[in-house]
């Protein structure tokens, strides 16, 4: 992993703005074919993805598993930033997936589970992943049970770790 992977990842704006003036490569691969753009998009720091998105890196990058950094952001305004730079909203993964553009926003959403905003963008709606698949009836109501209990444990366990990591350090210097 490069620096400006490093810098990407956590969010520090000013280490890797002196790296690109540099010269440092705005598309190097990394880790399993991941961009410093990636890294930023996971991250969610909207300044760092603009940044690079300013010294030409590829909003369209796929990494080995055929994913855009717009399959990584949990984020709306990197979202927006990357769209904007023509980022393809369709774009599908190896497994055939697209980027989840409105995880937790949707209408069924935000009827079940109230205004989700935080964390819990990042848990994809049982109903809306299933209603598409022709699942019976009885077959959904299990599957929305098992995953509100999935979702409740996933939700600790991601709110607890992102306590953690604000706490070690701020994102987005």
């Amino acid at each position: 992993m490069s620096l400006l992977h490093r810098a990407s990842r956590g969010g520090r704006v000013t280490v890797a703005e002196t790296l690109l003036q540099a010269g440092a490569d705005a598309n190097i691969p990394g880790h399993r074919g991941k961009t410093p753009l990636h890294e930023a998009s996971r991250a969610g720091c909207a300044s760092v993805v603009s940044l690079l998105v300013k010294h030409g890196a590829n909003v369209n990058a796929e990494d080995r598993r055929a994913r855009t950094p717009l399959h990584y952001t949990t984020s709306d305004e990197v979202r927006r930033v990357l769209i904007d730079a023509g980022a393809n909203p369709d774009a599908r993964d190896n497994m055939g997936e697209k980027p989840h553009l409105t995880v937790g926003t949707s209408e069924s959403s935000s009827r079940r589970f109230g205004r989700i905003s935080g964390p819990r963008r990042l848990l994809v709606d049982a109903s809306d992943a299933h209603n598409s698949r022709n699942i019976p009836r009885s077959s959904e109501d299990n599957v929305d049970k098992l995953h509100d209990a999935h979702r409740d444990s996933r939700e600790r366990d991601l709110e607890t770790s992102v306590v953690r990591r604000l706490k070690k350090r701020r994102l987005c210097d």
